[in-house]
């Protein structure tokens, strides 16, 4: 039960950040904590590389193994990269409201891929962790909160200076993301129903802990068989659902509402001073067909 404890202490958190808006409380938060992540995780990459447990680990996730790309690996795949950039949630929908009106969005688009790179950091500094002290990489949740504390705690009065600024970096990164997460259903409430903030929130952040504390207790010895369905916990089916099927889902729609619904002249209008010419062609091409037509592709074969 610490994990519920634990958990609605962050929803407090979170429910406060959130109650001060996204200028005064999300883009403070994230002007501080990111900063802050990124400094713990180059820290811990310095630290990585003078492991011999590096090289296994770059290997491991950088070595090339064709055989093991199937449709089922391509559309989880297609779910991280729209879970990581906060695509088809209304995350980015978000946070764009709050952009100058003359701001470059082809930039900060390019820089918001690019930042994802502390993705790949992450990935270094844990499975040289893991193969350092011969933890199993495929253990999903369970390799974070099970397998490293182990791990750590062989390493003595290291382990636990690393565990420490391992975990504040993951709770930073917690954070961070459920103050995302919430704001888009915040929004919503706001614009549409013309609630306060205030109420908005409460509603949000209460919908947000219950789900998360049922999803956290199917995760758990006593409730695990109660809450498990056709093979797979509730805390598996909500990432199944949400990363192989709503997600991708929801930005196929938005291609066909850019590409489709919306008419070009707009479309061109809103983007000309970024993207223009044979750019602008290429990538309207991109969004009418490609990526749609890619995405729904690898779903049907999941079928």
């Amino acid at each position: 039960m610490a994990d519920v404890v634990a958990f609605c202490h962050c929803s407090v958190l979170c429910a406060y950040i959130l109650n001060r808006g996204v200028k005064a409380g999300i883009e403070k938060l994230n002007l501080i904590l990111m900063p802050l992540l990124s400094l713990i995780f180059l820290g811990l990459l310095v630290y990585s590389v003078m492991q011999e447990a590096f090289w296994d680990s770059f290997k491991f996730l950088f070595q090339p193994d064709f055989s093991k790309i199937t449709s089922d690996v391509i559309i989880k795949a297609i779910g991280q990269a729209f879970f990581m950039l906060s695509l088809g949630c209304g995350v980015i929908l978000t946070y764009s409201n709050s952009m100058p009106k003359q701001g470059n969005f082809v930039g900060f688009a390019v820089i918001v891929a690019l930042l994802n790179f502390f993705c790949l950091i992450a990935g270094l500094v844990v499975f040289t962790f893991i193969f350092g002290y011969g933890a199993e990489p495929t253990e999903g949740p369970g390799l974070v909160f099970v397998s490293l504390p182990l791990v750590f705690a062989n390493l003595g009065v290291s382990g636990q200076v690393i565990a420490f600024l391992f975990f504040v970096a993951l709770i930073f990164a917690g954070i961070t993301s459920a103050v995302s997460m919430l704001e888009p259903l915040n929004s919503c409430l706001i614009e549409r129903f013309k609630l306060k903030r205030r109420n908005a929130n409460l509603i949000s952040v209460f919908c947000a802990y219950f789900l998360g504390v049922i999803v956290l207790l199917s995760n758990t010895a006593i409730f695990s068989a109660d809450l498990t369905f056709f093979g797979r916990n509730l805390f598996d089916w909500f990432v199944y659902i949400t990363s192989s099927f709503m997600l991708p889902l929801a930005g196929v729609f938005m291609c066909i509402y850019m590409g489709w619904i919306l008419p070009k002249e707009r479309v061109y209008a809103m983007s000309e001073r970024h993207l223009k010419g044979i750019y602008f062609e290429v990538w309207y091409f991109v969004i009418r067909f490609v990526a749609p037509i890619g995405i729904l592709v690898a779903m049907v074969s999941l079928i």
